[in-house]
């Protein structure tokens, strides 16, 4: 991150930029473990500057928290890592996601119950919890179309 002396704010690591092909030729494995949204996790080729709008909601949080919000221990802990802060996907958004990944379903079926962790004591440091907790989880909405978009964000 790049702070100039009149207070703003850039966040620059360009490492894994590229171009989102709209066709699908893009590669799920992009983005730092902890920032990575779960249409990435879930090996998902078609995706959108969403997956941006999930990292800077994990910055934001990092921000607070001074260490990341989903610190999965492997790649494969790193879905559930989200899941133990945000809880289980919804019906709706496991149907979604079972109808676009490149696997067996099934899979998901195995995944488990998680519950919300309790996010005003997790971010009790902010002052206007409320503000923050709602952008907050409208940057990290599961299904990437209902994700909030940084117009609307700001």
């Amino acid at each position: 991150m790049l702070l100039s002396k009149e207070g703003t704010i850039k966040i620059c690591d360009f490492g894994s930029s590229k171009v989102i092909d709209l066709n699908g030729k893009n590669t799920p494995y992009i983005v730092s473990r902890y920032y990575r949204a779960p249409e990435l996790m879930l090996c998902l080729t078609k995706y959108t500057t969403a997956i941006d709008i999930w990292a800077a909601g994990c910055i934001m949080a990092e921000l607070v928290m001074l260490t990341p919000i989903f610190k999965g221990k492997t790649e494969g802990d790193q879905l559930f890592a989200i899941f133990r802060i945000l809880g289980s996907m919804s019906s709706e958004e496991v149907t979604e996601y079972k109808k676009r990944v490149p696997f067996d379903p099934a899979l998901f079926d195995s995944f488990g119950s998680f519950k919300r962790a309790n996010l005003k004591e997790l971010f009790k440091s902010v002052t206007n919890k409320t503000n923050f907790i709602d952008l907050l989880l409208k940057m990290l909405t599961y299904l990437p179309e209902k994700r909030i978009t940084a117009e609307q964000a700001l």
